[in-house]
């Protein structure tokens, strides 16, 4: 749709030149919304709550994140059975070992 509302505009434009009047060398770009601030500060004027709601869930996050790493949420206990992991589970099983501390002798959260 963008591509043929700008293929419009240059017919237009090559139109008017035809006919002997000056056309820009560019459109005048136009604020997000119409409001006259930048993206951002626009998205935080109409959406003010929602934006001030996401910057305490981040600060939420990060500080659950800060604290949480000196616990572990899975820890490892012993192994059942053969001890034979398939090798395309293995990647899985370093993976959750990694990011559950299982092998950091931490408490549990």
């Amino acid at each position: 749709m963008a591509q043929i509302h700008a293929q419009e505009r240059a017919v237009a434009a090559l139109a008017e030149l035809q006919r002997g009047k000056l056309v820009p060398s560019h459109e005048p770009k136009l604020p997000y919304g119409g409001l006259g601030l930048p993206i951002r500060e626009e998205i935080v004027a109409r959406n003010g709550a929602d934006i001030d709601m996401q910057r305490k869930c981040k600060a939420w996050i990060s500080d659950y994140e800060t604290r949480s790493m000196v616990y572990a949420s899975c820890q490892w206990l012993g192994e059942l059975g053969s001890g034979k992991v398939h090798d395309r589970c293995k990647q899985v099983q370093r993976r959750h070992d990694e990011m559950s501390q299982a092998h950091a002798n931490l408490p549990i959260a």
